[in-house]
């Protein structure tokens, strides 16, 4: 009997575990990374990468021969009015949190959006970090509310090595 027990606590948490994974939101299921400056492009003079869920959205833009690069997030349940002051963590799963103090911005549409501006330096850490994680975990605090925001990461190897190969174009 305390078998059966067991093989059904396995099954049952089995299929709690299956569920919890499909309620996860996955950015770019299928691995399908908008890719931004393609050849044709309305962007030339800028390679990035965009991904969303529907809610969530993740975007990594680097103009061409600039210092700096953007790793700009969305979510339409964030309510942050722009210039809020945040102290933001990014981590890619099994890798070193990468934290910023920023001020929280609207895009051209008065979404809010969480921008980091990075140093070109770090491009290459990060999307070594992006290209092999499979989560991304986002936290910051805002009017005494803790926010985590995590998603499911899906081809980001190609879509990292798509970037790479867009940056090294003349």
């Amino acid at each position: 009997m305390p078998l059966h027990r067991a093989a059904l606590a396995l099954a049952l948490s089995l299929a709690l575990a299956a569920h919890a994974a499909a309620q996860e939101p996955v950015l770019a299921p299928g691995g399908s990374w908008q890719r931004i400056g393609d050849a044709g492009s309305a962007t030339p003079g800028v390679c990035g990468l965009a991904a969303q869920d529907g809610a969530r959205q993740l975007r990594l833009i680097h103009p061409r021969n600039a210092e700096d690069f953007t790793l700009e997030i969305r979510d339409t349940a964030w309510s942050l009015p722009a210039g809020t002051a945040l102290d933001v963590t990014l981590q890619f799963e099994g890798h070193r949190p990468w934290s910023e103090e920023i001020a929280a911005q609207a895009d051209l549409q008065g979404r809010p959006a969480i921008l980091l501006s990075l140093h070109t330096s770090n491009l290459a850490a990060l999307l070594e970090e992006f290209g092999r994680a499979s989560h991304l975990h986002l936290r910051f605090r805002h009017a005494g509310t803790a926010y985590r925001w995590t998603v499911a990461l899906r081809g980001t190897a190609a879509a990292a090595a798509w970037l790479q190969a867009c940056l090294a174009r003349p």
